[in-house]
């Protein structure tokens, strides 16, 4: 198997271009032991936690089944919450209000919006090809649909695409990406390589893929057609000594922007366009590398672990690094993936 990871640890910043972020970080510190130095434990409804099996849905990414509607979730933050193997999956509003647990505790992973809000999409488990799930916002109606990793709606629900390791001819591991039918249906597989290809990320217009891979021996971005042609390499990070991986598309209509992980002797998030012109370098002066776009592509959620603190919780802030705002307040469990946006 080739190994490569899925997910950076964040690491702490001590130079000076991030004083302004952690004088902002100490001033949240400040106010949020003036409210209350207990973590939060909300109550509400949870899922059931032995999720039905087999193919769900009727194809259109989400828009049928149970509560939980567009009208109540549109524009809500979906991440996890606890350790790794009793995380539950949490939703609240984007100033961190109505927290609410929408699932039991397992180990869940990935947990992303469907392009209409009605349904949430995740994987349980951490090894091979975990079961790729959907329910609908209020924890109701899961079903089964796949295996794989880090799934992600196409814009217009009717298409995911993730990844998955399969066997080659010599009996070892490659992972590729893939995309089926929002109901589980018509598997197909869109790159085939010995190396690692995976993390995929639609474009806006849902005519693009881009995704990570190491098939140049460097972890590097790539934009490939949604029907696997056209594969072209955007990044050059083997010239920086560093890997680029994850990427993670403007959900903004016609928005060529691609932020991804950069990770090398310093880490930083980095945007870059799908054409391969130079970006910008995003929240300057925090490392984070768990991290997502808002709807309209001018903030970004994330999670990081602020100075004095040992576990991880929810911030939002501009591209810039102005607007810095901490939604969650929990100091013994730590609180990652979130997401904004399918």
């Amino acid at each position: 198997m080739h190994a490569f990871p899925t997910r950076a640890p964040a690491r702490r910043h001590s130079g000076s271009a991030a004083r302004p972020i952690t004088q902002t970080l100490t001033a949240l510190l400040l106010f949020a032991t003036a409210c209350s130095s207990d973590s939060p434990t909300p109550s509400g409804p949870t899922s059931e936690l032995s999720p039905s099996f087999g193919k769900g849905g009727g194809g259109n990414g989400g828009g049928g089944g149970g509560g939980g509607g567009a009208g109540q979730s549109a524009g809500k933050i979906v991440f996890m919450n606890g350790p790794a193997d009793t995380r539950r999956i949490m939703t609240m509003n984007p100033d961190g209000s109505g927290l609410t647990p929408v699932t039991g505790q397992a180990a869940f992973h990935a947990p992303v919006w469907s392009p209409d809000y009605r349904k949430i999409m995740y994987t349980v488990g951490d090894g091979g090809n975990p079961p790729i799930y959907t329910m609908s916002a209020n924890g109701s109606h899961v079903v089964q649909i796949g295996n794989g990793r880090v799934p992600r709606w196409s814009p217009d629900g009717r298409k995911i695409a993730f990844q998955r390791y399969v066997s080659t001819n010599d009996g070892s591991m490659e992972s590729d990406v893939f995309v089926m039918n929002s109901d589980g249906s018509n598997v197909i597989r869109l790159t085939v390589s010995e190396a690692f290809d995976g993390v995929p990320s639609w474009s806006p217009d849902g005519n693009r893929i881009a995704f990570s891979s190491n098939r140049t021996g460097t972890a590097e971005i790539h934009v490939m057609n949604a029907d696997g042609t056209g594969q072209a390499r955007v990044t050059y990070c083997a010239a920086l000594a560093a890997d680029c991986w994850r990427p993670r598309w403007s959900p903004a209509a016609g928005d060529e922007r691609i932020l991804y992980n950069f990770v090398g002797i310093t880490s930083s998030l980095r945007t870059i366009t799908a054409t391969g012109a130079s970006g910008a370098t995003v929240l300057p002066g925090l490392e984070v590398s768990d991290a997502a776009w808002s709807p309209d592509a001018t903030k970004l959620v994330f999670s990081y672990v602020a100075p004095a603190l040992v576990t991880s919780n929810i911030y939002t802030a501009n591209l810039d690094g102005t607007g810095l705002a901490r939604l969650t307040f929990d100091t013994q469990h730590s609180d990652s993936s979130p997401a904004w946006m399918r």
